[in-house]
């Protein structure tokens, strides 16, 4: 048996949260495989963890209020822990991203790979298309050089390729890389956790790669990642300081860990966003 522990954190979604149950539900194509789910709600007021529990009473959902994505998912991960269960795997998903059915056996075909090739089991990160189209939204992205942070998109075909930065809206752990690494970094509150976890990943010998083929569909919603110069300093300084924002602190954490030569440099484009955002806006164009 193959035992697999599903982390789903949530907010005010419910629609959308169910919908990917049902799609999790629906991928688990064969009878030696168990997968059980735990869900972290962040303190929603939609009726989302009552609906849940009504349609899906074996899922296991905790509601702790305040916590962003990256808090969420760590909260998840120890509710698995907590269950005593010997997992093979964790399966790390985004609620509004939909899953097609085959997703679970190409990820769990990519660990077989993976350990034939390397030795070793790995992360695994299944690729997303916006809905209804055919444009990349989410997946992996390659560094053009290690200590760098300049990346290209992987876009994914019917190979496996190694990556270095990963989108957890779909993304299988093995319990090797678990084991050695743990779960995510507790510095980051809402983003950036998932590219420190695959970094770390590769820093500790494992292998990242990209599940051959789009394996679900979810709308980029990031945007511009700076605010807009329409609002007042205080705004935006608020928002340079905010875990929705630009995690000051976390950011540069970050970047001291993994880019360190581009700490300065990564520290003025931060103060630039918020100081002159006219004049970053005219820089990106």
């Amino acid at each position: 048996m193959t035992n697999i522990a599903t982390l789903i954190t949530c907010f005010n979604r419910k629609d959308k949260t169910l919908r990917c149950i049902s799609d999790i539900k629906s991928s688990i194509l064969q009878n030696d495989i168990r997968v059980d789910i735990y869900i972290v709600d962040g303190g929603s007021s939609d009726g989302t963890i009552e609906a849940i529990r009504l349609a899906y009473p074996d899922v296991v959902i905790k509601e702790k209020n305040g916590l962003f994505w990256a808090g969420g998912m760590r909260a998840a991960w120890q509710m698995a822990l907590d269950a005593n269960i010997e997992y093979d795997y964790f399966w790390l998903v985004n609620d509004d991203t939909i899953i097609y059915n085959n997703t679970l056996q190409k990820m769990l075909n990519a660990d077989i790979y993976a350990r034939k090739k390397y030795g070793k089991g790995g992360l695994y990160v299944g690729s997303t298309v916006a809905i209804g189209t055919n444009r990349f939204s989410y997946g992996g992205r390659k560094l053009k050089t290690w200590g760098h942070q300049t990346s290209s998109i992987i876009i994914p075909d019917d190979d496996y390729h190694e990556c270095e930065l990963t989108n957890a809206n779909i993304l299988l752990v093995s319990d090797e890389v678990f084991k050695s690494i743990g779960g995510f970094c507790n510095i980051y509150t809402h983003g950036i956790a998932d590219y420190d976890y695959s970094l770390r990943a590769i820093r500790a010998g494992f292998p990242v790669l990209i599940v051959p083929g789009y394996c679900g569909e979810c709308d980029d919603d990031h945007g511009n990642n700076w605010a807009s110069s329409k609002s007042c300093l205080k705004e935006r300084i608020k928002y340079l300081k905010s875990p929705k924002g630009l995690a000051y602190k976390e950011y540069l954490y970050y970047i001291k860990e993994f880019f360190p030569t581009e700490y300065r440099s990564s520290w003025a484009k931060l103060w630039i966003k918020t100081i002159c955002p006219k004049i970053w806006e005219i820089l990106k164009k």
